[in-house]
């Protein structure tokens, strides 16, 4: 190469290097374009692909400080020594190919509504169904006491909406086989191990509600508390009121009923559906497809031909949504609702690179926030209804106002006491109710579920 030649090549990237610096002191944010370029290579020259959704990624860091988790390695919790992990012994509660269920336990379980008729020959199915199922029976209770129930961790390589769940059956039924015993014990006088068995009905609730703490999780747990609950207004009734089963039974649900915190499983669901994002971005279109009610249906193209805008735009979308669905779910009802309904409708899939991950992700949190409000509601008319025994106990007759008889007989649907009044021969303790309006008359199955407990002295 000639002297000339290389004088001029020196020339040249001397002069491309005073006009980068130019551009880079008069024109500072393009020091940030020039990084985005830098950090967008790998070696090998192949595209990183965390650069290519900055936002989402922000949002993503964004919404793990603020606690909310955003992986499944926070929600799981590593299964724990096997003597005290639960979740094998569910698993075999829930076998009904060893243990089918009988008619007696079908009979068995009728008697658990407390309105349901209490008859010998359901008594008589129950206690059969006890004594020819003492193994099931030793598996429930066994479950009940151990103090957690963990799963197996998960493939991190799979998809996490093939999630299973196959526990949850047996924690429900343990709870039930639990109710049963407790109500037979009941039948028979034997009211303090009623009670004691009883209240192992909330620590199957909790290792439900504990066990990854997405919604599914906590909506069996409250199954399992509404299945104790009831339980534990049956052997109220059985003791005809009698004070100290009224004390030990406020003490129970005082201590092992703990209240959902509808907050919890909507942050923890954040992970699952930020999984779900992650591993549809790793997987590409198909992933997605896969996803949909019906996936024969091709996806938009404004999807698949912007595909990584698509990720960056509709994920920071659904974080965003999530985030203020957690803070939501935190204030009083009927606040709580109202906020994640107005949230939900802001889901939309007529503008799909920002609304269709939302759309199959996020869970319905308004309907779940009322379930909790009416369990929080039932285990208050419980306490109540205890706490009304204990003063006809001590002055002779029921109270003529419920304040007379505690001052913490708070409805969750309104902030205000629970309902009350006095029957010719009993009471009647009720919430208004996610409508507002329940008076504590006839349930009826239009205006919603509504949580009541009705006492006659000849009952």
């Amino acid at each position: 190469m000639s002297t000339a030649r290389k004088r001029t090549i020196i020339l040249v990237g001397i002069s491309l290097l005073i006009g980068v610096a130019l551009v880079l002191c008069l024109f500072p944010q393009a020091r940030g374009v020039l990084n985005d370029v830098s950090t967008g290579l790998r070696s090998g020259g192949e595209l990183n692909q965390a650069a290519l959704h900055p936002q989402y990624d922000k949002t993503e860091r964004a919404t793990h400080a603020l606690g909310i988790p955003t992986t499944l390695k926070d929600i799981f919790s590593a299964p724990g020594p096997l003597n005290q992990n639960a979740f094998a012994l569910y698993l075999k509660v829930a076998d009904d190919k060893r243990y089918p269920t009988s008619p007696d336990e079908l009979t068995a379980i009728k008697l658990i509504s407390a309105t349901s008729p209490k008859t010998a020959s359901g008594w008589a199915a129950a206690s059969r169904f006890l004594s020819q199922q003492k193994e099931l029976v030793a598996f429930a209770d066994a479950a009940a006491r151990r103090p957690f129930c963990n799963p197996p961790l998960p493939n991190e390589n799979a998809d996490p909406l093939g999630l299973k769940f196959p526990e949850y059956a047996g924690v429900r039924r343990a709870t039930r086989i639990i109710t049963i015993r407790s109500l037979v014990l009941a039948h028979g006088g034997r009211f303090k191990e009623a009670v004691a068995e009883q209240s192992l009905g909330f620590r199957a609730a909790e290792h439900a509600k504990k066990d990854r703490g997405l919604l599914i999780s906590s909506l069996v747990g409250i199954a399992c508390e509404a299945i104790t609950l009831s339980g534990i207004e049956n052997i109220l009734r059985e003791a005809h009121g009698n004070p100290l089963v009224a004390n030990m039974l406020n003490r129970s649900i005082a201590t092992d009923c703990q209240i959902t915190n509808p907050a919890v499983a909507v942050a923890r669901e954040t992970a699952l559906g930020n999984a779900e994002i992650r591993y549809i971005q790793k997987h590409g279109p198909a992933a997605l497809t896969s996803t949909l009610d019906t996936p024969s249906d091709p996806l938009p193209t404004v999807v698949t031909s912007r595909w990584e805008p698509f990720i960056d735009l509709d994920g920071t979308f659904y974080l965003e949504l999530m985030q203020q669905s957690v803070s939501a779910a935190q204030l009083p009802y009927p606040q709580s609702k109202n906020q994640l309904a107005a949230i939900e409708g802001r889901i939309s899939t007529r503008e799909p690179v920002k609304g269709l991950l939302a759309a199959i992700l996020y869970p319905v949190a308004s309907n779940y926030c009322t379930k909790c409000v009416q369990m929080s509601s039932k285990a208050a008319i419980t306490r109540t209804a205890c706490a009304i025994f204990l003063y006809k106990s001590k002055h002779g007759a029921y109270p003529s106002t419920i304040a007379d008889a505690t001052s913490t007989a708070i409805d969750p649907f309104d902030g205000k006491l629970l309902g009350y009044r006095r029957t010719a021969s009993g009471f009647v303790v009720y919430s208004v109710g996610p409508t507002g309006k329940y008076d504590g008359g006839d349930f009826d199955s239009k205006k919603g579920h509504e949580e009541v407990f009705r006492y006659q002295d000849n009952g």
